[in-house]
């Protein structure tokens, strides 16, 4: 069984796309609150991840300051679309496109 081996130094593709999952959401629910979308009865956030397509371009440092980048390329009350970016030293490190879906309570 093949072992996955760690970079020193570089963080783990799991804790990037946390990183861009999150600063989407942050993207997100900065436009529900601009356009009064707010959450729908007995729900407790507006929206929530529906999908997530990271592509890992080059190692990012572990532990030097990065820089995140979000656009809602796509708004509606039902979904939206945020193009997210994490970017050291001039260069995309890792990018993704999100996908929110408005979180409706199921009977």
């Amino acid at each position: 069984m093949a072992r996955a081996r760690q970079r020193p130094g570089v963080p783990h593709g799991g804790i990037i796309s946390t990183l861009l999952d999150c600063h989407s959401a942050a993207a997100v629910l900065h436009e529900a609150d601009v356009r009064g979308w707010g959450p729908l009865p007995g729900a407790a956030l507006a929206y929530v991840t529906a999908g997530l397509d990271v592509r890992y371009l080059r190692p990012a440092p572990l532990t030097e300051p990065v820089e995140l980048r979000a656009v809602v390329t796509e708004a509606g009350q039902g979904q939206m679309t945020v193009d997210v970016g994490l970017h050291w030293d001039g260069k995309p490190r890792a990018t993704a496109v999100a996908l929110w879906k408005r979180w409706r309570l199921r009977a």
